[in-house]
């Protein structure tokens, strides 16, 4: 097992975890990871060259190898806060959510903690507004539930309604704990085209595509925020 170093907590990872970093950076460019062993396109082969695990033990790989491993992630995506919830949507297909984020320096770099039903991954992602890398890797329960502790402070729950929509499926999130009564909607594409072309039904309100108040993340450190004014009255 490699363990990847954060400034504040550590990230146990493997091959496909180093993998999918490896993708955000060759193709997002420098990346000022705090702590973490990556900076940029042209010295992220080299230093992976050193930290690729095999078996339990280091091995050490090419460059072209470590390019060969990694492929171009996108997603591209329109965000809304929700005007009015449509008729039937609690008969909707649902999936309870609980995800976290660990801490690094980089604002438009996030390495987020999942579980979503009963899947569970890491996701890391690079960019914001509609366009951004994207690279997804499925964890075990053991691993989730070991990581979970490092990123409970800087977390959120919601459960996620799936609702059909003029041949699209509309990812209505409703949010639970500190941001209880915030409803917002997802909606992705496979073009920028088809994302520009979208016209929103009539229960989506305002667009918040690119707006950092209404990440994830963002409402994730508000907790943070919270959490340490209720205990250290900062």
């Amino acid at each position: 097992m490699l363990a990847v170093w954060d400034s504040d907590q550590a990230i146990y990872s493997d091959r496909s975890i180093i993998a999918a970093l490896a993708s955000i950076i060759l193709w997002y460019g420098a990346v000022p990871l705090s702590g973490f062993a990556f900076v940029s396109h042209r010295k992220a082969s080299q230093r992976l060259d050193h930290i690729i695990p095999c078996e339990g033990r280091t091995q050490r790989r090419s460059s072209a190898n470590v390019s060969s491993m990694v492929r171009k992630p996108v997603e591209i995506e329109r965000k809304f806060l929700v005007k009015s919830l449509p008729p039937g949507w609690k008969a909707t297909p649902r999936s309870p959510i609980r995800q976290g984020y660990f801490s690094i320096r980089d604002k438009d770099i996030e390495i987020r903690l999942r579980e979503i039903g009963s899947k569970r991954c890491i996701t890391i992602k690079a960019g914001r507004g509609l366009v951004r890398l994207e690279e997804e890797i499925l964890i075990s329960r053991e691993r989730f539930e070991a990581l979970w502790p490092l990123v409970r402070k800087v977390s959120i729950q919601k459960t996620r309604y799936r609702i059909p929509c003029a041949g699209r499926t509309v990812e209505v999130d409703v949010y639970g704990g500190h941001h209880r009564g915030l409803i917002t909607a997802e909606v992705e594409f496979r073009s920028l085209r088809a994302a520009k072309v979208f016209h929103p039904p009539a229960f989506l309100g305002r667009e918040v595509t690119g707006n950092r108040r209404y990440t994830n993340e963002s409402l994730a450190q508000s907790t943070l925020h919270r959490f340490r004014k209720r205990c250290h009255g900062i």
